[in-house]
């Protein structure tokens, strides 16, 4: 007989769906549509790509060594190959921290940088903003028609307000 299949979420839950796969397969039923939530939605994610049961079994028992791979993804993410490329990076470049001389403010980010690299809790942090931002101009040039130019620092984030600007980083919205 076939079937639409509902998967609800809740965690660990998810893996017993492949026992219940098992024995609904065990019993001569296929499905048609699938659908879930959370730990429901991979399981019909994985069932739509054509994965049987005997299959998803397999995918639960691999080990990275002696752990089941499924229990290293909770694990402490390793330092980034280069944290001065992070989008965090990105983030602390453009921050415009007025009180701090320019020529200290790169090594300062470098330096928070190393010491997030070196924490787990940093490395969560490096880990879940990857990705550099793109290139492109700043909202308050969009705003105000600024001019704008590269940073003097490394020329190659987003435009900055010229010298012509007023120094503070944040500006009112013209009424």
């Amino acid at each position: 007989m076939r079937y639409d299949l509902v998967f609800e979420g809740g965690g660990a839950k998810g893996m017993a769906f492949v026992g219940a796969m098992e024995a609904f397969e065990a019993a001569g039923h296929s499905f048609g549509r699938v659908v879930g939530s959370s730990a429901g939605a991979i399981t019909a994610t994985v069932l739509a790509a054509g994965y049987d049961a005997a299959e998803m079994r397999a995918a639960l028992s691999e080990k990275a060594g002696d752990r089941p791979v499924f229990a290293t993804f909770l694990g402490d993410p390793p330092a980034p190959a280069d944290p001065a490329t992070s989008a965090t990076a990105e983030f602390l470049h453009e921050v415009d921290l007025s009180f701090v001389p320019q020529w200290a403010e790169g090594r300062l980010e470098k330096k928070l940088l190393d010491a997030l690299a070196d924490s787990a809790a940093g490395r969560d942090l490096l880990s879940s903003l990857r990705r550099p931002a793109p290139a492109r101009p700043s909202r308050s040039a969009w705003r105000w028609g600024a001019p704008t130019a590269s940073c003097t620092r490394c020329g190659r984030c987003w435009p900055k307000p010229t010298s012509s600007w007023p120094s503070t980083a944040i500006r009112p919205f013209p009424t």
